[in-house]
């Protein structure tokens, strides 16, 4: 936003509604050229992001026309619009970290990181506390709180 009158409330104003950025006149043409490189810039990133995305959901598309696929489709539309955490349970190789990549590219988590984890390899005992973490003292050997 160019303004001649400029004040920090007009200025707070702007950049709460969306502008990229306040500038006062007279301009400053290297203030100026600063920032239409640095919205071309976001611009760029915003349509890299989205690319990367587009690719990401392509990889990772649940492929069927059966009942049964469309009723998992359609499950995993409704768990990512949750903030709910969730477990993924079935026999090895029907595809469980596929439906949990799904759900991750489908919430609001989308940029936050997917931790998939092989039960199968973990120790009955550890289950617990390497899911949902511990606090110190909790048991023997637990020195140091631990986050799941």
């Amino acid at each position: 936003m160019i303004s001649v009158f400029g004040t920090v409330s007009l200025a707070v104003e702007a950049l709460k509604n969306g502008a990229e950025d306040f500038l006062e006149k007279p301009l400053e043409t290297n203030r100026v050229l600063t920032t239409i490189r640095n919205i071309m810039e976001k611009v760029e990133l915003r349509r890299e992001s989205q690319s990367l995305r587009s690719e990401i959901q392509e990889k990772y598309r649940i492929h069927g026309r059966s009942r049964v696929i469309q009723q998992v489709i359609e499950m995993i539309a409704k768990v990512a619009s949750t903030n709910s955490l969730v477990l993924i349970t079935g026999e090895s190789g029907v595809g469980k970290e596929l439906v949990a990549r799904n759900v991750h590219i489908k919430s609001k988590r989308v940029t936050k990181p997917l931790v998939s984890v092989n039960c199968a390899a973990l120790p009955a005992e550890l289950i617990e506390s390497e899911l949902f973490g511990y606090e110190k003292g909790a048991f023997t050997g637990a020195y140091a709180r631990k986050i799941g």
